[in-house]
């Protein structure tokens, strides 16, 4: 992905996500030499209008963000992004998601629902992005079913040391 194509999913991550749910820019785009991270793009028309981030650990995917352009939301481009990622890996994936105390996040947890994903009822946290980004307390989904306890343990101890750069 060139410069001028990863701008363009900048715009919709700005547009997506809260200051404290991303990278600064510099950060985001460093990523794309670390052979853990993948984002793959949806064009319409020519146009980026969604993409998905995730990490591939091997044993499980981690998909760090998803998002649409607010004026394509609702059309399924994001639900069939990820139903394809699953089916193509066919392999354990994991996200995070607000917990529902707003409509938008009551909804944004039905979607990833009918997806096959499943809410785990371990407490957790996502690290801050950075300075000045606040920790988020956050729900943590896994497809296509919930985690053992010493399994949660091991995902999150990946998470924070490869996504977030935190040691336990």
């Amino acid at each position: 992905m060139n410069r001028d194509q990863f701008d363009v999913v900048w715009g919709i991550f700005v547009k997506s996500f809260s200051e404290d749910e991303r990278r600064i820019k510099e950060k985001q785009y460093a990523l794309l030499s670390n052979p853990l991270y993948n984002l793959d793009t949806y064009e319409e028309n020519d146009r980026t209008v969604a993409y998905i981030a995730y990490w591939d650990f091997g044993d499980f995917l981690y998909v760090e963000h998803l998002a649409t352009e607010p004026e394509m939301r609702g059309r399924g481009i994001g639900g069939k992004m990820l139903k394809d990622l699953i089916k193509q890996k066919n392999r354990l994936t994991v996200l995070e998601s607000e917990k529902p105390d707003e409509e938008i996040a009551k909804r944004r947890i039905g979607f990833y629902d009918r997806l096959g994903f499943k809410v785990n009822s371990y407490e957790y946290f996502q690290p801050s992005y950075g300075k000045g980004k606040e920790e988020l307390s956050l729900l943590f989904l896994s497809n296509p079913r919930l985690l053992a306890p010493d399994e949660f343990e091991k995902i999150r101890r990946t998470l924070y040391k490869n996504v977030y750069n935190k040691q336990l």
